[in-house]
């Protein structure tokens, strides 16, 4: 479910905004909320970074709040988040929007903090995974999917639109 739901919003997105902003900006940032986030991000990084688009992933709030002041209009920073509610990064993310710094918010379905600040949107689907741990453990294939999917578009965008 949580693969066709994704894929299913996939195939009615308009990827070329974002593809032109990663283009375009002059520091791409990648912001990770959680490890799961991270190691998927990470792919996305190394694949941007294969077809020439420098990038940097950050993770912890200090770190974000630091790199965040020295960012403008000419950057953009991509959030990835499992809820978008962001409770400990809602400042900066309040005060890069004040700034004109533009955002692409990555979060499950639904309205949330980080989707309404952003200028760019991208959702994954997520479903609960069995666990004798915790009953919030979500499966998130869906972000892996997404993800893949906007590598390979701004891959294609780069090798074959110029």
């Amino acid at each position: 479910m949580d693969i066709n739901k994704t894929f299913q919003y996939a195939q009615q997105t308009n990827f070329e905004p974002l593809i032109n902003a990663i283009k375009k900006a002059q520091t791409l940032v990648i912001y990770t909320t959680g490890f799961t986030q991270e190691n998927y991000a990470r792919e996305l990084s190394k694949e941007l970074m294969l077809v020439g688009k420098d990038n940097v992933i950050i993770s912890g709030q200090s770190n974000f709040e630091m790199v965040s002041t020295r960012l403008t209009s000419a950057d953009l920073v991509v959030v990835v988040s499992l809820s978008g509610s962001v409770a400990n990064v809602r400042d900066t993310i309040t005060e890069l929007v004040l700034n004109g710094v533009p955002i692409c918010s990555v979060t499950d379905f639904g309205k949330n903090f980080l989707e309404e600040h952003a200028k760019y949107k991208l959702f994954y689907k997520t479903s609960g995974l069995p666990s004798s741990y915790t009953q919030a453990e979500r499966s998130m294939v869906g972000l892996n999917i997404i993800l893949t999917i906007l590598a390979r578009k701004y891959r294609e965008a780069i090798l074959f639109d110029e």
